[in-house]
């Protein structure tokens, strides 16, 4: 219980609170008003802040780790969430979404071009355990170019705002989550270039497609004049190799023609990875 000293000092303080004018006890008022809110403010902006940056360090984490040649610290990431905030961990875990399903877009198409994909369709195992009208290689090639149509019909889900943004519940984010977000997918107009290669590589795909149906056909057409030995296909006359060869390296020739058109972005990319 306050004693008599304290309920006087109490008086005293009240008494001079009364006696200032209305005006300066206005202003008093709303100097700690101020100084209130600008305190809240600031703990809200350094709150905001501290998102975005916890945001944006993991991003760049994930960027980083996807250019190493060994990818278990790219899985490590991908597989985490680092934001704390509610939003903010939905925004990461979306874009990780999509960076999973466009690399592993990536490595699909890079294995369809390489020696265990379309190419196989002409190659001496394929080739000495196929029938004569070399159905196993063209069922190859077939294959190929279903999966081909299906990516180019599926291709706005990387490249297309919705696309982008189906990997996150877009009703959660506001103007400028909107926008960072999309930043860490290819739906930006920096990225158009990035959009055109991925059509020219499914084109490359079909164009070799193409090619090696060609040479299958070839193929069967002179059926007597070729055979497996061993791990390879020897021809009874140096025309016909030369002709087989000759349709085959047409792949060779398509690809550089590409590389050649995207060279510049091909740079750019390998000067980023170093």
């Amino acid at each position: 219980m306050p004693n008599s000293t304290t309920r006087s000092l109490r008086s005293k303080i009240f008494w001079r609170l009364y006696k200032v004018p209305f005006w300066k006890k206005a202003l008093v008022c709303t100097l700690v008003i101020v100084v209130i809110l600008t305190t809240v403010f600031g703990i809200l902006t350094w709150r905001d802040m501290s998102k975005v940056l916890i945001f944006n360090k993991e991003m760049t984490a994930l960027s980083e780790a996807s250019e190493k040649d060994d990818d278990t610290e790219f899985q490590e990431i991908l597989n985490r969430t680092k934001s704390k905030d509610s939003v903010y961990a939905a925004m990461e875990q979306g874009v990780k979404a999509y960076t999973r399903e466009t690399t592993e877009e990536i490595n699909d198409l890079t294995w369809m071009l390489g020696p265990e994909g379309i190419m196989t369709a002409v190659d001496s195992l394929t080739l000495a355990n196929d029938d004569e009208n070399l159905s196993n290689g063209h069922a190859i090639l077939a294959e190929a170019n279903k999966v081909i149509a299906e990516k180019r019909a599926a291709r706005d889900k990387f490249f297309s705002e919705s696309g982008a943004l189906s990997y996150v519940d877009e009703s959660i984010l506001g103007d400028d989550e909107r926008k960072l977000y999309l930043e860490y997918t290819f739906y930006s107009e920096e990225n158009e270039a990035l959009e055109e290669i991925y059509d020219d590589v499914l084109d490359a795909i079909e164009q070799a497609a193409a090619i090696y149906d060609d040479a299958l056909n070839y193929l069967s057409e002179n059926r007597a004049h070729w055979s497996i030995e061993g791990e390879s296909i020897s021809f009874d006359d140096e025309s016909y190799y030369n002709e087989f060869t000759d349709r085959t390296a047409k792949v060779g020739e398509l690809l550089e023609e590409y590389a050649e058109k995207h060279k510049d972005a091909l740079d750019e990319s390998e000067e980023i990875t170093d």
